[in-house]
């Protein structure tokens, strides 16, 4: 094992860690962990968690389960939650209120900065999000409505994506990765760095075009060329020479449906295009493999050669199998 991995609980540091799953992806509303610590008979369910990779933040979290067994030679610990989204959909409205003329990051700002711990997060944007957040005229949440559900509902209006990053940050945008490419994977001529693979392509749940027909929540106008609006997005990686078309219904706010229906039309791309490669340890290069990250691609076998997008990273240790690995996820980068 040559990264250093710890588990911080409140103030304790453990670094006696027999297994280890640690499972983040940009589309599943809140990354999960189990592990096996050793010494760790005192820790409590509720307790704030984060693992730490090489020194770096990998995972920033809640403690929601606490199971121990043992004999006379040796107690285990074992403990599992999920990072600070699983508050935001864990927690409700309780009351009926009426929101006028705000934009989703200050309806954000004011739910979440009523939870605990995800009250002292960062809300960033990206990909040109500021722009699409405009005011919408009315909101009406409803008692027994997740704070999750709430944003998550405003935000793909808007045809932005909702979601936390590894570093903390609560993100309202498209994942893109940032800079260059971080990671690298190949397989070709001999040389090879990865230990397994596995890719699918799959359009039974894509489309060739995308029709949204919507009615603009964020305007007062009564006019119907104002209220109606319609947006037909292509896409070019569409395989074969037939057409297959979807049309929706929706409701958004802004200038034009369209982003709402590039944003589907990413995450259907994203459903049938899977390249899953399974990596010698936590990192490479000495950054730890997270998700919305770059990884540049060169593979014989697939065949593949660019840029993809890290959607998914699972950490995976069990010392007694000598298992020590990273599950990556990968999807082809921007929007069809």
């Amino acid at each position: 094992m040559t990264d250093e991995i710890l588990i911080i609980v409140n103030d304790t540091t453990f670094d006696k860690i027999s297994e280890l799953h640690v499972a983040a992806d940009i589309y599943t509303a809140a990354a999960s962990f189990d592990a096996v610590v050793g010494g760790g008979k005192n820790i409590q369910e509720g307790s704030r968690i984060k693992i730490a990779v090489n020194g770096k933040k990998s995972f920033d979290g809640i403690v929601d389960r606490v199971a121990k067994t043992g004999s006379k030679s040796a107690d285990t610990v074992s403990i599992s939650g999920r990072d600070l989204m699983g508050l935001i959909i864990d927690s409700h409205i309780t009351s009926f209120t009426t929101i006028s003329g705000k934009t989703l990051r200050q309806v954000a700002e004011y739910y979440l900065r009523q939870i605990d711990f995800v009250r002292h997060l960062n809300i960033t944007y990206n990909a040109g999000a500021e722009a699409l957040d405009v005011p919408q005229e009315f909101i009406q949440p409803r008692p027994g409505m997740t704070v999750f559900d709430l944003l998550s509902g405003i935000a793909a209006a808007r045809g932005i994506h909702f979601y936390l990053r590894a570093d903390g940050n609560i993100m309202f945008g498209r994942p893109q990765g940032y800079g260059g490419p971080v990671f690298y994977a190949w397989c070709r001529d001999g040389r090879n760095n990865t230990l397994d693979y596995n890719f699918t392509s799959d359009i039974s749940q894509r489309y060739s075009s995308i029709v949204v027909y919507a009615q603009d929540e964020s305007t007062d106008s009564t006019d119907a060329a104002s209220l109606n609006k319609k947006a037909t997005i292509n896409d070019s990686t569409f395989p074969g020479n037939f057409a297959k078309t979807l049309v929706i219904e929706a409701q958004v706010a802004g200038v034009s449906p369209a982003a709402q229906g590039r944003m589907l039309m990413e995450q259907q791309r994203f459903n049938g295009w899977k390249l899953d490669y399974i990596m010698n340890g936590f990192t490479q290069r000495g950054s730890p493999f997270r998700p919305d990250a770059l990884m540049a691609v060169d593979d014989e076998r697939v065949p593949f050669t660019g840029e993809c997008l890290v959607y998914g990273r699972q950490f995976n240790l069990k010392k007694a199998e000598a298992v020590y690995t990273t599950t990556l996820t990968l999807g082809l980068r921007g929007l069809a």
